[in-house]
């Protein structure tokens, strides 16, 4: 006969059981699904409470909760229909001329031939006026004053709704530049002809060590992002890690 005491402690120990049998199972799907995403050439993350998402040039994107999928196949075709190519993420930053040679064409069109080549850690700062100019001309092209509004609003800290004056739409302008810049000195930018797994393998123990990228380069209150354990992503520029709110001008 099992005393009540000696009872209670079996069904506790049960219930343990059973709930490190469950973290085991979600662990092992876990890995398969990231190892899936791997392999079509996604960069998976994983939060804290097992929830599986990819990097994009927008941010990490999830499966939505009302989108009901029953197996790993089923969520990384998901992530394929929806977002699209991770090798053509690349496009979402700039290509060559603007990285090597101080330029930019706006004739060019978002092709392999002019993302040859690469941009190695530590290399070399892009031409600040060549990236501004591909900024304007691409990466805000379809930006609405309340698209532009709002990514100010992110970068500078701010919670205003009205349209950027000039000196707002040239301080949100050095921002992004310089953001892009410090990404590219820390981790670079892979060509068209690897993957983004292939280049931040063989790139990640050529980053630089924080701070070395400019004056205004400072880490007081944030984990520095750009370190081995980074996965490079093409096109992605992680959550602004300070807000550069110490005026409207940066150091270069």
């Amino acid at each position: 006969m099992v005393k009540k005491g000696g009872m209670l402690l079996f069904l506790a120990m049960k219930v343990q059981a059973a709930k490190k049998k469950g973290e085991k199972l979600i662990e092992n799907v876990n890995g398969y699904l990231k190892s899936a995403l791997r392999r079509e050439q996604f960069t998976p993350v994983e939060t804290e409470n097992g929830n599986i998402g990819v990097k994009t040039p927008k941010g990490i994107k999830y499966v939505p909760q009302n989108v009901e999928l029953k197996d790993v196949p089923d969520v990384v075709q998901y992530f394929k229909d929806t977002i699209g190519s991770p090798q053509e993420f690349l496009y979402e930053e700039p290509p060559d001329d603007v990285l090597v040679k101080g330029r930019f064409d706006k004739k060019q069109e978002a092709l392999p031939e002019y993302y040859e080549g690469e941009l190695l850690p530590a290399s070399r700062v892009p031409n600040i006026m060549a990236l501004k100019t591909w900024i304007e001309t691409v990466k805000w092209a379809n930006m609405s004053p309340i698209d532009l509004r709002l990514e100010y609003n992110k970068h500078k800290g701010t919670t205003a709704d009205t349209p950027l004056n000039a000196q707002q739409r040239s301080a949100l302008l050095d921002s992004v530049a310089y953001m892009i810049s410090r990404k590219f000195w820390y981790v670079g930018r892979r060509s068209a002809q690897e993957t983004d797994a292939q280049f931040n393998e063989r790139t990640k123990h050529m980053r630089p060590a924080m701070g070395s990228f400019s004056p205004n380069d400072t880490w007081k209150a944030q984990t520095f992002p750009y370190d081995e354990t980074y996965q490079y992503s093409a096109g992605e520029i992680p959550e602004l890690e300070e807000k550069l709110k110490g005026g409207e001008t940066i150091k270069w």
